[in-house]
């Protein structure tokens, strides 16, 4: 029975009772107290429990609807919140959702652990979710999305990863990327530097390198793609200096003269090799490599003659082994210092 038609039977049984009384008895009754007096028909005083019960009563539903109601709502509010909750953690941006029922603050908190863009198969009843699901795995598979509209957050790893495939994915991109290298990340610059080392040629590389700031395994990849590369090579004097300011170590300056040992000359490769050990000391252990593998034994001597006995210990026992009909190389007994 809806609140209306209880009151409209309650009413109805009221004016029954008081009219039943009255036909019974029309006379008044006096009630006394201290020094009031209220007369009142006898019908109207039977009436009157019935009536404060009546009202009591209504106050009563009113009440506990008005609670329901406030209870109904924030269920409906924090059903509104916590997928507005799931759409800040898909979208990596930090959710200021609140709620007012423990159900969904304890949901929110579990909801927060679990990795929902991992499920390939995504499914729920709301289609932004499905949508924001989707473009995450495109996105982890590797395909470039527009999500301008999505409100991602730009620096959460789905956006990040989104500029990458980018860059893989438009090599005009990945030349702007470079040229703006201080609106983007050093992962994102290594990423769009290695696209450009695949696709243009030495050309372009060398027109963007300057305003660059290369570490190392950019300078030894750009190394590679020199070597790869003859027409419009870096010059030995670049070569030079990348080096030096990418701060190489023993090891990474034989790898250096390894890999142009083939692409320069003898006299050019021993020519970089020996200058680059007169500028840094971490260098000789590539000048002796070198002066090695062209037999230039004299050379070798005489430097090692200038050093320390418990230095270049390696090279000192290969012209050892040499001058011994022993012909073994530092790459032979895997020279790593």
């Amino acid at each position: 029975m809806g609140l209306k038609k209880y009151i409209i039977s309650s009413i109805l049984l009221i004016v029954i009772i008081g009219g039943y009384v009255f036909s019974l008895d029309a006379n008044e009754y006096t009630i006394k107290i201290l020094d009031y007096e209220l007369t009142l028909l006898i019908a109207v005083w039977a009436i009157v429990p019935t009536s404060i019960l009546l009202v009591f009563t209504i106050l009563h539903i009113l009440f506990y609807g008005f609670r329901n109601f406030l209870e109904t709502r924030a269920i409906e509010k924090d059903e509104e919140n916590i997928i507005n909750l799931i759409k800040d953690f898909l979208l990596e941006n930090k959710s200021k959702q609140k709620f007012k029922t423990k159900v969904f603050s304890d949901l929110s908190s579990v909801l927060m652990q679990m990795n929902l863009s991992s499920v390939k198969d995504f499914k729920s009843d709301n289609e932004e979710l499905n949508t924001i699901v989707s473009v995450i795995n495109k996105i982890n598979e590797g395909e470039y999305i527009s999500i301008k509209n999505m409100k991602f957050n730009p620096h959460g790893n789905v956006h990040k990863k989104n500029i990458l495939n980018k860059i893989n994915a438009d090599i005009d991109f990945a030349l702007e990327v470079v040229k703006k290298t201080n609106t983007y990340s050093k992962e994102e610059i290594k990423c769009a530097f290695t696209r450009i080392l695949e696709e243009k040629s030495m050309t372009t590389i060398k027109k963007i390198t300057p305003a660059m700031d290369l570490d190392k395994d950019m300078v030894l990849a750009l190394f590679q793609k020199d070597k790869e590369e003859a027409d419009f090579s870096i010059g030995l004097e670049e070569i030079k200096r990348y080096a030096k300011k990418s701060n190489f170590t023993k090891n990474d300056y034989i790898d250096l003269v390894k890999l142009y040992k083939d692409t320069f000359s003898p006299d050019e490769i021993i020519k970089m090799s020996e200058e680059l050990s007169n500028d840094e000391d971490l260098a000789l252990d590539a000048y002796l490599y070198i002066l090695l593998e062209f037999e230039m034994l004299d050379e070798v001597r005489e430097l090692l003659n200038a050093c320390a006995d418990d230095e270049y210990t390696a090279f000192k026992a290969l012209i050892d082994l040499k001058d011994n009909g022993k012909h073994y190389s530092l790459d032979t007994i895997n020279y790593k210092n």
